[in-house]
């Protein structure tokens, strides 16, 4: 199994699977683990990431950071780049995990003072 993308949902899905005894690799463009909610910040979200990443250590998934996929020749292969050469990636089954962003949409009021996103939000 491949997983395209390190943050929450990549991480768990990785890991789970993983532990399950599926052979799996994981694919992500940044150049560590945790994605765009995990960064690697001090606090009970990045322990959170932390245990995460521990599992997936743990269960052996082979992990591919600082790697962009960019083009599928064929269905159960993908290529992708890295800073020096390519990589050729198969798989037989594939998790796509690249995050989300908030899309904020107009509400009444939603211009008032105190009125945020959940992109606002930090977790303490």
């Amino acid at each position: 199994m491949l997983v395209i993308g390190a943050g929450p949902a990549g991480l768990a899905a990785a890991a789970c699977a993983a532990e399950c005894g599926v052979m799996v690799a994981m694919v992500d463009d940044n150049p560590a683990l945790g994605g765009q909610i995990w960064r690697g910040d001090s606090g009970t979200a990045w322990s959170e990431a932390v245990r995460w990443v521990d599992r997936l250590h743990a269960a052996g998934v082979r992990i591919f950071c600082g790697t962009r996929v960019f083009h599928q020749p064929e269905l159960g292969k993908l290529l992708a780049e890295q800073v020096d050469h390519l990589v050729e990636l198969s798989y037989r089954k594939l998790i796509v995990a690249t995050g989300a962003r908030e899309l904020f949409l107009p509400f009444p009021s939603w211009t008032l003072a105190n009125v945020m996103g959940a992109g606002a939000c930090k977790l303490w």
